[in-house]
């Protein structure tokens, strides 16, 4: 595809300011008029017959008084990268799904076509056991060195967000709002090692607040952007679901996590695995099926090549001090259990003492196999 000229990024950028005037609009536009520029300056009479009364006096308003040199050069300032649905470098995805953006605007870099993406999104006002399986699942995924898509919102996207930069992974955030706002500004150092450690994405001008109707729309770029959906937790009409939505429209794989039905966060999710979506139950379990499903996709062989020379490396490395501690590790899951059970499960298959088991356990957590929680408590790292 062919770039656009600086001079047609501004005046796009211009109808990207004029916020009354969607993506359909635009094209429908362009292709009438033949270039963003010829838009800008269309005769009154000619604009009013293509726009709706409110478009047309915003559109002529903001002609007057917007300086599109200047608008312009502030993505520049704020080191926000402005890429054209024209360019070669706009994600290829999102080019696939309904409605999609005319522009992105990039503080930091977009995903890795080359490299699988995984959204992770749930409830803001998450439970604790939403919570720690969204910071579980996220670790385990980046670990793997997939890419973690999210809304940035508070609750299970911030801390999913959050849980695969600390695992060394990259994680991408799609704004309700401008690049330049940190929306919730609770999430201000994520949303500043987003920067660093993936990106902050918007079809949204600079200075465009985060309004009520953006963030629906903007779920169609997360669910755009991943190659498979993970809903952690949510109620039983919540905004989540929306996303659900998106993604079963464009053909995306859905993953619930299931929870008591008496939990209201847990609604959303029980009714989706009723529905077909897959079941989440352990992150391991998770990255088996998801990593055969896109081992049929070409453009991620380079990545499932490196994949499996680091898994190679990996198991070099785990060196158990003796068969007992792998019997032992092999029993262990990724969710917290206590000693008493873990010694239940070992005593099943061996006959390992309760002090040997807990010397073996402490062994572990040193080289880092195994990690205790709360005094006698043990899972996997």
């Amino acid at each position: 595809m062919n770039n656009l000229s600086i001079t047609e990024n501004k005046y796009l950028y211009f109808l990207i300011n004029t916020e009354v005037i969607g993506n359909a609009t635009i094209r429908r536009l362009k292709s009438r008029f033949g270039s963003y520029e010829n838009i800008y300056k269309a005769d009154e009479k000619e604009l009013q017959s293509m726009l709706t009364p409110i478009m047309f006096e915003r559109f002529t308003k903001e002609r007057e008084k917007r300086d599109i040199d200047s608008d312009f050069r502030k993505l520049a300032l704020k080191k926000i990268s402005f890429i054209t649905y024209e360019e070669d470098s706009f994600p290829g995805c999102l080019r696939e799904i309904p409605d999609p953006p005319v522009v992105l605007l990039v503080n930091g870099s977009l995903p890795n076509p080359h490299v699988p993406s995984v959204a992770i999104i749930g409830a803001r006002g998450c439970s604790n056991y939403g919570s720690f399986m969204a910071r579980e699942y996220a670790t385990a995924i980046a670990s793997h060195g997939i890419q973690i898509i999210s809304g940035m919102a508070t609750g299970i996207d911030g801390i999913a967000g959050s849980a695969a930069i600390n695992a060394g992974g990259k994680s991408f955030a799609v704004l309700g709002c401008g690049p330049d706002i940190c929306y919730p500004i609770s999430n201000q150092y994520l949303y500043d090692q987003l920067k660093e450690n993936g990106g902050i994405i918007s079809e949204y001008a600079l200075g465009t607040p985060g309004m009520k109707w953006h963030f629906p729309v903007r779920n169609r770029i997360i669910s755009g952007l991943c190659d498979a959906l993970l809903v952690i937790e949510a109620k039983e009409k919540s905004g989540t679901l929306i996303t659900v939505d998106a993604a079963l429209e464009q053909g995306k794989e859905i993953y619930a996590l299931p929870g008591r039905t008496c939990d209201a966060l847990s609604i959303g999710c029980n009714n989706l695995i009723r529905q077909g979506a897959g079941i989440l139950c352990t992150p391991e379990d998770f990255m088996a099926e998801f990593l055969q499903t896109v081992s049929n996709k070409k453009q991620f062989s380079n990545y499932l090549n490196s994949l499996a020379c680091s898994a190679t490396e990996t198991n070099k490395k785990i060196a158990f001090s003796s068969n007992e501690e792998k019997t032992i590790y092999d029993l262990l899951d990724y969710n917290p259990q206590s000693l008493d059970e873990i010694a239940a499960l070992v005593n099943a298959t061996s006959s390992i003492s309760l002090p040997e088991i807990m010397h073996h356990l402490t062994n572990m957590c040193i080289a880092g196999f195994v990690e205790n929680i709360s005094g006698t408590n043990y899972r996997k790292r």
